[in-house]
């Protein structure tokens, strides 16, 4: 579904009735002003991105400063921070004359812990180039009472440089806390405050440490009020990136608890009983080719057999497509007089994109 900026559910785009899940996320976090974090669970090829993408522009339309962000497509960079960081500045210069300057201090606040996790992250790479040595003082050949002066220096610095890293962290979230306000007062003089709402998508996708790092820098450094995040993710996949990280005597599901506080899983909501996503969909697909003659006949055909496979097997949307195009492949480039069977186009499509070694042996 190709879901425009202003669009969202609306022109026939709800096929899965999943309107009803995108209101209750509004309502929910629309009234709560303790930051969220909020997970959107549902299996690879399920439809997350749509529903996500279309939840994005219905939040647009009600007023609502919302971020979205591709986690997989950002996963190339060192520490999350910086580039979720960045498109909360984006979107703050979209919705903020500059000339005000309301954003300089949010900015200022931003680049002053984005400076201080790159030179951690420095710091920790040299130090492991140079086996740990780097920041640790040379007491060999040192007298005991200037070691200890050396000792007590370090440690010193140590505390302050901690002390001053905490003090720019709170600032930051101070002036994170602020941001909504400063975006309804842009919006319009009389606008109601309302969270800001940041979308962070295909996380389950992402290597585990930058998966990992990116819920802690949301727990340590975004969880402000009037803030929330809602994560696009397979929390089975981002349990087993747990498990990966940390080995696999850490169990995933209750790791992941200390960041997330509700879960929602991607269901939908159909008006007739017994009706399937897969079902849906397949009408979809099928009311967007147009087949004449034969060919519609045999496509139909394959339609109920791909339905029953399709449900029986539990086959999320990606693959259901997939499928659905290799089918209708086939049949528009075999010759009207050759054989044309429903159940054999099926079948050889379903091991072409299931089971590729029994494909390639039929």
């Amino acid at each position: 579904i190709d879901v425009k900026v202003d669009e969202g559910f609306a022109n026939g785009n709800d096929i899965f009735g999943r309107k009803k899940i995108a209101d209750q996320m509004t309502s929910l976090l629309g009234r709560v002003n303790e930051p969220i974090v909020l997970a959107l669970d549902g299996p690879w090829g399920s439809g997350k991105t749509t529903f996500l993408r279309q939840w994005q522009a219905e939040l647009n339309r009600g007023g609502y400063p919302v971020v979205y962000f591709d986690a997989f497509a950002n996963d190339f960079h060192d520490d999350a921070f910086l580039p979720i960081a960045s498109e909360i500045i984006a979107l703050a210069n979209s919705r903020m004359e500059a000339t005000k300057g309301k954003l300089e201090k949010f900015r200022e606040r931003t680049i002053d812990v984005g400076k201080f996790l790159l030179r951690s992250s420095a710091r920790i790479a040299l130090k492991g180039v140079t086996l740990n040595t780097l920041d640790l003082p040379d007491f060999e050949g040192v007298a005991a009472e200037e070691a200890d002066k050396i000792f007590d220096h370090y440690v010193g610095d140590l505390l302050a440089s901690h002390a001053n890293t905490q003090s720019k962290m709170q600032l930051f979230r101070s002036a994170l806390s602020e941001l909504p306000l400063l975006l309804a007062e842009e919006k319009s003089e009389h606008a109601e405050q309302k969270p800001l709402i940041l979308i962070v998508d295909e996380l389950d996708r992402c290597r585990p440490t930058f998966s990992l790092q990116l819920l802690e820098r949301v727990k340590h450094f975004f969880s402000v009020p009037n803030v929330h995040f809602v994560l696009g993710t397979n929390l089975e996949q981002l349990a087993n990136s747990i498990a990966a990280a940390y080995g696999p005597n850490v169990n995933g599901r209750e790791y992941l608890q200390k960041f997330i506080h509700l879960t929602i899983n991607l269901q939908d909501v159909f008006d007739r009983q017994m009706q399937t996503t897969a079902s849906v969909f397949l009408d979809r697909l099928c009311n967007a080719v147009a087949l004449e003659g034969k060919d519609k006949e045999v496509l139909h055909d394959c339609i109920e057999e791909l339905r029953r496979i399709s449900e029986k097997k539990n086959l999320g949307l990606r693959t259901i497509e997939q499928l659905f195009s290799h089918i209708v492949r086939a049949i528009v480039s075999t010759p009207p007089n050759n054989f044309k069977n429903a159940v054999f186009l099926t079948g050889l499509a379903v091991l072409k994109v299931l089971e590729p070694a029994l494909f390639r042996k039929a």
